[in-house]
Protein backbone atom coordinates (compact mmCIF):
# COMPACT_ATOMS: atom_id res chain seq x y z
CA UNK A 1 0.00 0.00 0.00
CA UNK A 2 1.81 3.33 -0.87
CA UNK A 3 1.98 6.42 1.19
CA UNK A 4 -0.66 8.83 -0.34
CA UNK A 5 -3.09 5.96 0.12
CA UNK A 6 -2.42 5.75 3.72
CA UNK A 7 -2.47 9.77 4.04
CA UNK A 8 -5.97 9.87 2.69
CA UNK A 9 -8.40 8.77 5.80
CA UNK A 10 -6.36 11.54 7.44
CA UNK A 11 -6.89 14.26 5.00
CA UNK A 12 -10.34 13.39 4.64
CA UNK A 13 -10.94 13.94 8.17
CA UNK A 14 -9.27 16.89 7.97
CA UNK A 15 -11.07 18.48 5.41
CA UNK A 16 -14.36 17.50 6.99
CA UNK A 17 -13.68 19.18 10.48
CA UNK A 18 -12.85 22.21 8.20
CA UNK A 19 -16.14 21.96 6.22
CA UNK A 20 -17.89 21.75 9.39
CA UNK A 21 -15.94 24.59 11.04
CA UNK A 22 -16.99 27.23 8.43
CA UNK A 23 -20.47 25.70 8.22
CA UNK A 24 -20.37 27.28 12.14
CA UNK A 25 -19.17 30.41 12.16
CA UNK A 26 -21.72 31.54 9.87
CA UNK A 27 -24.09 29.48 9.75
CA UNK A 28 -23.78 29.33 13.73
CA UNK A 29 -23.76 33.53 13.70
CA UNK A 30 -26.70 34.21 11.66
CA UNK A 31 -29.08 31.39 14.03
CA UNK A 32 -27.57 33.69 17.14
CA UNK A 33 -28.69 36.85 15.58
CA UNK A 34 -32.28 35.16 14.74
CA UNK A 35 -32.28 34.47 18.41
CA UNK A 36 -31.70 37.62 19.86
CA UNK A 37 -34.17 39.34 17.18
CA UNK A 38 -36.60 36.52 18.35
CA UNK A 39 -36.02 37.54 21.79
CA UNK A 40 -36.47 41.24 21.13
CA UNK A 41 -39.39 40.57 19.45
CA UNK A 42 -41.38 38.52 22.10
CA UNK A 43 -39.91 40.37 25.43
CA UNK A 44 -41.66 44.19 25.33
CA UNK A 45 -42.62 45.72 22.64
CA UNK A 46 -41.56 44.64 19.24
CA UNK A 47 -39.08 46.47 17.07
CA UNK A 48 -40.90 48.68 14.94
CA UNK A 49 -39.80 48.76 10.75
CA UNK A 50 -37.71 51.78 11.36
CA UNK A 51 -35.66 50.05 14.02
CA UNK A 52 -37.15 51.76 16.48
CA UNK A 53 -38.20 49.55 20.00
CA UNK A 54 -37.36 49.21 23.48
CA UNK A 55 -34.07 46.50 24.39
CA UNK A 56 -34.80 43.32 24.62
CA UNK A 57 -35.36 43.07 28.51
CA UNK A 58 -38.62 45.84 27.80
CA UNK A 59 -36.42 49.31 29.13
CA UNK A 60 -37.03 51.80 26.60
CA UNK A 61 -34.44 53.61 24.55
CA UNK A 62 -33.66 57.31 24.23
CA UNK A 63 -32.63 59.51 21.92
CA UNK A 64 -30.52 62.67 21.36
CA UNK A 65 -31.21 64.72 18.29
CA UNK A 66 -29.48 67.15 15.70
CA UNK A 67 -30.93 69.66 13.41
CA UNK A 68 -30.46 69.26 10.10
CA UNK A 69 -32.43 71.74 8.15
CA UNK A 70 -34.50 74.91 9.25
CA UNK A 71 -37.26 75.75 7.55
CA UNK A 72 -39.18 78.90 7.62
CA UNK A 73 -42.67 78.73 9.66
CA UNK A 74 -45.36 81.41 10.51
CA UNK A 75 -44.40 82.29 13.87
CA UNK A 76 -48.33 83.52 14.62
CA UNK A 77 -49.60 80.08 14.56
CA UNK A 78 -50.13 78.50 17.63
CA UNK A 79 -49.31 75.26 16.60
CA UNK A 80 -51.60 72.25 17.66
CA UNK A 81 -50.80 69.68 15.02
CA UNK A 82 -48.76 69.05 12.21
CA UNK A 83 -48.60 66.25 9.69
CA UNK A 84 -46.31 66.20 6.48
CA UNK A 85 -47.81 64.78 3.33
CA UNK A 86 -47.23 64.35 -0.40
CA UNK A 87 -49.99 65.06 -2.68
CA UNK A 88 -49.54 64.27 -6.03
CA UNK A 89 -52.24 65.47 -8.16
CA UNK A 90 -51.55 63.52 -11.74
CA UNK A 91 -51.38 60.04 -9.93
CA UNK A 92 -47.98 60.61 -10.63
CA UNK A 93 -44.57 61.35 -8.88
CA UNK A 94 -43.60 63.18 -11.01
CA UNK A 95 -46.43 65.87 -10.23
CA UNK A 96 -46.19 66.19 -6.61
CA UNK A 97 -45.88 68.58 -3.98
CA UNK A 98 -44.75 68.62 -0.20
CA UNK A 99 -47.37 70.08 2.21
CA UNK A 100 -47.91 70.08 6.17
CA UNK A 101 -51.30 69.67 7.13
CA UNK A 102 -51.36 72.32 10.20
CA UNK A 103 -53.99 72.52 13.26
CA UNK A 104 -53.52 76.08 15.35
CA UNK A 105 -55.67 76.85 18.27
CA UNK A 106 -56.70 79.85 20.61
CA UNK A 107 -60.17 81.22 20.75
CA UNK A 108 -60.70 83.17 17.65
CA UNK A 109 -57.41 82.38 15.97
CA UNK A 110 -57.78 78.47 15.57
CA UNK A 111 -57.81 77.11 11.77
CA UNK A 112 -56.45 74.29 9.59
CA UNK A 113 -54.08 75.11 7.03
CA UNK A 114 -51.96 73.26 4.21
CA UNK A 115 -48.42 74.81 4.00
CA UNK A 116 -45.88 74.60 1.86
CA UNK A 117 -42.65 72.63 2.98
CA UNK A 118 -39.91 74.71 1.63
CA UNK A 119 -40.93 78.03 1.71
CA UNK A 120 -43.21 78.12 4.65
CA UNK A 121 -46.48 80.05 2.80
CA UNK A 122 -49.87 78.99 3.67
CA UNK A 123 -51.49 77.54 0.52
CA UNK A 124 -55.00 77.09 2.07
CA UNK A 125 -56.43 77.98 5.70
CA UNK A 126 -59.94 77.65 6.67
CA UNK A 127 -60.82 78.91 10.31
CA UNK A 128 -62.98 77.66 12.67
CA UNK A 129 -65.81 79.45 14.56
CA UNK A 130 -64.67 82.05 17.22
CA UNK A 131 -66.18 79.56 20.25
CA UNK A 132 -63.61 76.69 18.81
CA UNK A 133 -59.96 76.04 20.18
CA UNK A 134 -58.49 74.44 17.64
CA UNK A 135 -56.45 71.25 18.41
CA UNK A 136 -54.58 68.17 16.79
CA UNK A 137 -55.66 67.49 12.76
CA UNK A 138 -54.21 64.72 11.07
CA UNK A 139 -55.55 63.36 7.35
CA UNK A 140 -57.31 59.78 6.84
CA UNK A 141 -58.24 58.86 3.51
CA UNK A 142 -59.57 61.97 1.48
CA UNK A 143 -60.52 63.76 4.67
CA UNK A 144 -58.55 65.55 7.65
CA UNK A 145 -60.29 65.49 11.17
CA UNK A 146 -59.09 68.13 13.60
CA UNK A 147 -60.22 67.46 17.33
CA UNK A 148 -60.74 70.52 19.66
CA UNK A 149 -60.13 71.33 23.21
CA UNK A 150 -62.12 70.57 26.38
CA UNK A 151 -64.88 69.49 23.93
CA UNK A 152 -65.92 66.66 22.11
CA UNK A 153 -66.50 68.34 18.85
CA UNK A 154 -64.43 67.38 15.75
CA UNK A 155 -64.16 68.71 12.57
CA UNK A 156 -63.92 67.26 9.37
CA UNK A 157 -63.19 68.42 5.75
CA UNK A 158 -62.55 67.48 2.66
CA UNK A 159 -58.50 67.13 1.55
CA UNK A 160 -59.53 68.60 -1.64
CA UNK A 161 -60.54 72.19 -1.13
CA UNK A 162 -61.52 72.09 3.00
CA UNK A 163 -64.83 72.16 2.09
CA UNK A 164 -67.97 69.36 2.63
CA UNK A 165 -67.39 70.47 6.40
CA UNK A 166 -68.70 67.93 8.55
CA UNK A 167 -69.49 68.53 12.23
CA UNK A 168 -68.64 65.06 14.49
CA UNK A 169 -68.19 64.22 17.80
CA UNK A 170 -66.07 61.46 19.68
CA UNK A 171 -67.02 60.40 22.93
CA UNK A 172 -63.84 62.04 24.59
CA UNK A 173 -65.13 65.03 26.83
CA UNK A 174 -61.36 66.71 25.65
CA UNK A 175 -59.44 66.62 22.26
CA UNK A 176 -55.65 67.26 22.53
CA UNK A 177 -54.02 65.29 19.92
CA UNK A 178 -54.73 62.85 17.00
CA UNK A 179 -53.74 60.90 14.30
CA UNK A 180 -54.07 57.82 11.90
CA UNK A 181 -52.72 54.14 11.43
CA UNK A 182 -54.23 53.77 8.36
CA UNK A 183 -57.53 51.63 9.49
CA UNK A 184 -59.04 53.78 12.96
CA UNK A 185 -58.09 57.54 14.05
CA UNK A 186 -56.33 57.55 17.21
CA UNK A 187 -57.08 60.60 19.69
CA UNK A 188 -55.68 61.85 23.30
CA UNK A 189 -57.70 63.93 25.80
CA UNK A 190 -54.93 65.23 27.91
CA UNK A 191 -54.69 61.84 30.19
CA UNK A 192 -52.62 58.76 30.08
CA UNK A 193 -55.29 57.05 27.77
CA UNK A 194 -55.23 56.74 23.76
CA UNK A 195 -58.57 55.52 22.40
CA UNK A 196 -58.97 54.20 18.91
CA UNK A 197 -62.10 55.35 17.10
CA UNK A 198 -64.14 54.18 13.73
CA UNK A 199 -63.84 56.85 11.67
CA UNK A 200 -66.71 56.08 9.45
CA UNK A 201 -68.24 56.83 13.07
CA UNK A 202 -65.89 58.43 15.49
CA UNK A 203 -68.21 58.28 18.10
CA UNK A 204 -67.18 55.04 18.59
CA UNK A 205 -64.06 53.87 20.23
CA UNK A 206 -63.08 50.45 19.01
CA UNK A 207 -60.20 50.18 21.99
CA UNK A 208 -57.72 52.20 24.79
CA UNK A 209 -54.79 51.81 26.00
CA UNK A 210 -53.18 53.42 28.92
CA UNK A 211 -49.58 54.75 28.44
CA UNK A 212 -47.06 53.67 30.98
CA UNK A 213 -43.25 53.87 31.47
CA UNK A 214 -41.49 52.08 34.46
CA UNK A 215 -45.09 51.77 36.33
CA UNK A 216 -45.86 55.54 36.14
CA UNK A 217 -48.07 56.45 33.65
CA UNK A 218 -47.42 59.33 31.55
CA UNK A 219 -50.16 61.51 30.92
CA UNK A 220 -50.24 65.08 29.31
CA UNK A 221 -50.01 63.30 25.38
CA UNK A 222 -50.34 65.93 23.16
CA UNK A 223 -49.86 66.25 19.51
CA UNK A 224 -49.70 62.69 18.11
CA UNK A 225 -48.08 61.03 14.86
CA UNK A 226 -47.97 57.48 13.85
CA UNK A 227 -44.29 56.58 12.65
CA UNK A 228 -43.41 52.63 11.81
CA UNK A 229 -46.04 51.56 13.76
CA UNK A 230 -45.47 53.34 16.74
CA UNK A 231 -47.27 56.13 18.42
CA UNK A 232 -45.10 59.43 18.94
CA UNK A 233 -46.78 61.79 21.14
CA UNK A 234 -44.95 65.42 22.23
CA UNK A 235 -45.42 65.22 25.79
CA UNK A 236 -47.06 69.13 27.37
CA UNK A 237 -45.05 71.45 29.05
CA UNK A 238 -41.46 69.28 28.34
CA UNK A 239 -39.27 69.05 25.74
CA UNK A 240 -40.03 65.54 24.96
CA UNK A 241 -41.41 63.14 22.46
CA UNK A 242 -42.69 59.92 23.63
CA UNK A 243 -42.58 56.51 21.56
CA UNK A 244 -45.72 54.13 22.21
CA UNK A 245 -46.10 50.42 21.61
CA UNK A 246 -49.93 51.01 20.24
CA UNK A 247 -50.58 47.35 21.34
CA UNK A 248 -50.07 47.60 24.82
CA UNK A 249 -49.73 51.16 25.77
CA UNK A 250 -45.63 50.62 27.00
CA UNK A 251 -43.60 52.92 26.62
CA UNK A 252 -40.80 51.82 24.11
CA UNK A 253 -38.50 55.15 23.53
CA UNK A 254 -37.94 58.54 24.65
CA UNK A 255 -36.70 61.62 22.59
CA UNK A 256 -35.28 64.01 24.41
CA UNK A 257 -35.35 67.51 22.20
CA UNK A 258 -33.40 69.67 25.24
CA UNK A 259 -32.31 73.06 23.77
CA UNK A 260 -34.61 73.08 20.40
CA UNK A 261 -36.93 75.78 21.80
CA UNK A 262 -33.70 77.91 22.72
CA UNK A 263 -32.31 77.73 19.17
CA UNK A 264 -36.17 78.92 18.24
CA UNK A 265 -36.40 81.87 20.58
CA UNK A 266 -33.03 83.25 18.73
CA UNK A 267 -34.51 82.54 15.29
CA UNK A 268 -37.29 84.70 16.51
CA UNK A 269 -35.07 87.64 18.10
CA UNK A 270 -32.84 87.44 14.59
CA UNK A 271 -36.03 87.46 12.74
CA UNK A 272 -37.23 90.54 14.58
CA UNK A 273 -34.17 92.63 14.48
CA UNK A 274 -34.05 91.92 10.80
CA UNK A 275 -37.56 93.31 10.31
CA UNK A 276 -37.12 96.09 12.57
CA UNK A 277 -39.85 94.80 14.27
CA UNK A 278 -36.92 95.01 17.98
CA UNK A 279 -38.92 92.70 20.77
CA UNK A 280 -41.86 90.93 19.91
CA UNK A 281 -44.39 90.86 22.69
CA UNK A 282 -44.48 88.20 25.17
CA UNK A 283 -47.12 86.72 24.05
CA UNK A 284 -45.47 86.23 20.68
CA UNK A 285 -42.51 84.36 21.74
CA UNK A 286 -41.91 80.74 21.06
CA UNK A 287 -43.91 78.23 23.73
CA UNK A 288 -43.53 74.44 24.32
CA UNK A 289 -42.50 71.90 21.71
CA UNK A 290 -45.79 70.90 19.72
CA UNK A 291 -45.42 69.37 16.59
CA UNK A 292 -44.48 65.92 15.05
CA UNK A 293 -44.19 64.92 11.22
CA UNK A 294 -42.96 62.34 9.47
CA UNK A 295 -42.52 61.82 6.02
CA UNK A 296 -42.56 57.78 6.07
CA UNK A 297 -40.99 57.49 2.36
CA UNK A 298 -38.02 60.51 2.74
CA UNK A 299 -37.58 59.00 6.19
CA UNK A 300 -37.60 62.86 7.68
CA UNK A 301 -38.78 63.61 10.80
CA UNK A 302 -39.99 67.25 11.72
CA UNK A 303 -40.64 68.90 14.57
CA UNK A 304 -42.02 72.50 15.63
CA UNK A 305 -43.74 74.33 18.28
CA UNK A 306 -46.52 77.06 19.49
CA UNK A 307 -45.63 80.48 18.10
CA UNK A 308 -41.97 78.83 16.57
CA UNK A 309 -40.48 80.91 13.40
CA UNK A 310 -39.22 77.54 12.23
CA UNK A 311 -39.83 73.94 11.80
CA UNK A 312 -36.60 71.78 12.12
CA UNK A 313 -35.86 68.49 10.18
CA UNK A 314 -34.12 67.16 12.64
CA UNK A 315 -32.28 63.14 12.99
CA UNK A 316 -32.13 60.99 16.02
CA UNK A 317 -29.50 58.66 17.61
CA UNK A 318 -29.87 56.66 20.02
CA UNK A 319 -27.42 57.31 22.92
CA UNK A 320 -24.73 54.30 23.64
CA UNK A 321 -25.42 51.42 25.88
CA UNK A 322 -22.83 52.55 28.39
CA UNK A 323 -24.94 56.14 28.48
CA UNK A 324 -28.34 54.05 28.71
CA UNK A 325 -29.37 53.16 32.30
CA UNK A 326 -28.55 57.15 33.25
CA UNK A 327 -30.19 58.65 30.39
CA UNK A 328 -33.23 56.49 31.00
CA UNK A 329 -33.36 57.85 34.54
CA UNK A 330 -33.47 61.11 33.71
CA UNK A 331 -35.88 61.12 30.26
CA UNK A 332 -38.44 59.78 33.02
CA UNK A 333 -37.89 62.54 35.45
CA UNK A 334 -37.85 65.17 32.91
CA UNK A 335 -40.46 63.48 30.71
CA UNK A 336 -43.35 62.32 32.99
CA UNK A 337 -45.44 65.23 34.49
CA UNK A 338 -46.00 64.81 38.22
CA UNK A 339 -48.66 67.51 38.61
CA UNK A 340 -52.13 67.87 37.19
CA UNK A 341 -54.09 70.08 35.32
CA UNK A 342 -55.81 72.48 37.98
CA UNK A 343 -53.10 75.17 38.00
CA UNK A 344 -52.90 75.93 34.57
CA UNK A 345 -56.94 76.61 33.72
Amino acid sequence: MSSVALDFPWRLQCFIALFLFFVFISGGGSSGSSSNQRRGTTSGASVARGGWGAYPDGRPRVYRFRVLRELPHDHRAFTQGLQFDRICDDGKQSGCREVFWEATGLNGQSSVREVDVETGKVMRKKELPATDFGEGVTRHGDRLYQVTWQRPKTWSYSVADFEDVQELATPLKDGWGITSDGSHLIVGDSTDKLTWLDPADVSRAVREVTVEDGGQAVRWLNELEWVDGLVWANVWMTDCIVQVDPASGAVVGWVRLSGLRDRALGAAADDARASGEGQRQQREQPEVLNGIAWDEQGRRLFVTGKLWPRIYQVELEELPAAEAGAALAAARHECIPQGDLRGFF
